[in-house]
């Protein structure tokens, strides 16, 4: 699969380059969901990212924030590493090299932050039985991930897309009979978070690792501090057309809807390269929340409008 993703990938260049047009839109598409991170289809907007995977029980957008990072601003330097030299090159010219390796090390600044995964947004729709014509595709005209299938005789499609203008993942869910969406939302991440419902939607709250360590032999691999480390929230509201959703324990239930859109928008406390997140960030939660509002005074159809007007401007450059 990854093979061919390269290969439409090179035919997509060259026709740009070639200044031709194929007769349909530039689409990377595929007949079954992806099993690997490498397998899914990117979405992004310079902040927000989402790998979708396209999977028919159970749809996985793994996200991620530019700005999702350990650490705080830390000079590069070490003040130590200038007596050390004399040592270091002391013990090469006596081909001491695993003294030199340890005194090396000495002379090593710190380690640069590392980046972190947001979270993951699930969609649980229960089984893939007597699923046919299945696709999944990337439209790099519109920036907009699709997948389409048939169950039990009922046509579904689900629609992505990361608006840049107003900082949001939409994700529209239909179906061509009445009543046939029933599915399960979930929030979830790989760092310390909480996680509220409401018949509203879903709200999660996380600290990012303050450190991480770099190699595996270190003695201390994951440090966790309240008072430096970053924070980060994801929000996810929907509309929809028929149908009820309630609350279940960490989860949020849509059943026999005709028609569901999701918004998802998130944020960090991130406030700068030289201020530190802990003591002097911006309230993540609150700015997911006013993007949120955003989003839903808009809608599905002037998001979508306004997303494509404004990728279509540089992608047609």
């Amino acid at each position: 699969m990854l093979c061919g993703f390269r290969i439409v990938c090179f035919l997509f260049v060259g026709s740009v380059i070639n200044g031709q047009e194929s007769n349909s839109s530039y689409k990377l598409w595929y007949d079954r969901p992806a099993d690997i991170w490498e397998e899914a289809l990117p979405l992004g907007n310079g902040q927000t990212g989402a790998m979708v995977f396209g999977g028919v029980a159970q749809e996985h957008f793994a996200l991620n924030d530019h700005t999702l990072w350990t650490g705080g601003p830390e000079s590069g330097n070490n003040p130590e590493a200038q007596k050390w030299l004399p040592v270091l090159r002391e013990q090469i010219f006596k081909k001491e090299y695993a003294e030199a390796q340890e005194t090396w090390k000495k002379m090593q600044g710190p380690y640069s932050a590392v980046y972190l995964p947001l979270g993951d947004f699930w969609i649980d729709y229960g089984n893939d039985d007597n699923t046919r014509n299945y696709q999944r595709e990337l439209d790099l005209n519109q920036a907009i991930a699709k997948v389409r299938y048939q169950q039990n005789g009922i046509d579904f499609e689900r629609e992505a897309f990361i608006n840049h203008p107003s900082k949001v993942m939409v994700v529209r869910l239909t179906a061509d009979k009445k009543g046939a969406l029933n599915l399960t939302l979930r929030l979830n991440s790989k760092l310390k978070h909480e996680t509220i419902v409401s018949e509203k939607g879903l709200q999660l709250s996380g600290t990012a690792p303050y450190y991480v360590a770099n190699r595996p032999y270190f003695e201390n691999q994951i440090e966790y501090d309240a008072k430096k480390s970053m924070r980060f929230a994801i929000q996810l509201n929907y509309s929809m057309i028929g149908g009820t959703a309630s609350a279940q324990d960490s989860v949020l239930k849509i059943e026999n809807a005709d028609e569901v859109t999701l918004f998802l928008t998130e944020a960090t406390n991130f406030s700068g390269f030289d201020r530190s997140p802990g003591s002097n960030g911006e309230n993540a939660l609150a700015i997911a929340e006013e993007k949120m509002q955003n989003a839903k005074r808009k809608g599905y159809a002037e998001l979508k409008e306004e997303h494509l007007k404004d990728y279509q401007n540089l992608f047609n450059l």
